[in-house]
């Protein structure tokens, strides 16, 4: 599958269906996004240390039913961005809490920009930084 079209997010399922941040940061951007539909980028408050270079990290999480934060908000750690419940098609039905359709889930990408280029990094790259427990 070409580069363009592959999905590296982690996939995970909320049980009261509010996604929170995982880290805090600023709202980057928000809004449907093709594929994805409703989705949150946020830039974190911590950098990415690889090879003696600092990145800027960003989250992005998908296939919320409804976003409750705005792009320029701070928000903190553990803080409701969203409702998980998709907000796309799939098979040509809503998503919106239809189960056996598409699995309710949230896809969570964590990624650096490198050279202009989008990169997808294991989230656990960052606990490990931050000498959480992986």
């Amino acid at each position: 599958m070409p580069a363009g079209y592959r999905n590296i997010g982690i996939d995970y399922i909320i049980h009261d269906f509010q996604v929170r941040a995982w880290y805090g940061g600023m709202v980057t951007k928000r809004g449907l996004e093709k594929g994805y539909g409703n989705r949150v980028h946020i830039l974190l408050d911590i950098e990415f240390n690889f090879e003696g270079v600092s990145y800027a990290v960003y989250q992005a999480y998908a296939h919320l039913r409804s976003i409750s934060v705005s792009r320029g908000e701070k928000i903190n750690q553990g803080q409701t961005i969203g409702v998980m419940g998709g907000s796309s098609t799939s098979r040509g039905r809503p998503l919106i809490l239809i189960q056996g359709a598409y699995d309710l889930h949230v896809d969570l990408d964590t990624y650096i920009r490198k050279n202009g280029n989008r990169i997808s990094i294991n989230p656990q790259l960052i606990d490990k930084q931050l000498g959480l427990a992986v």
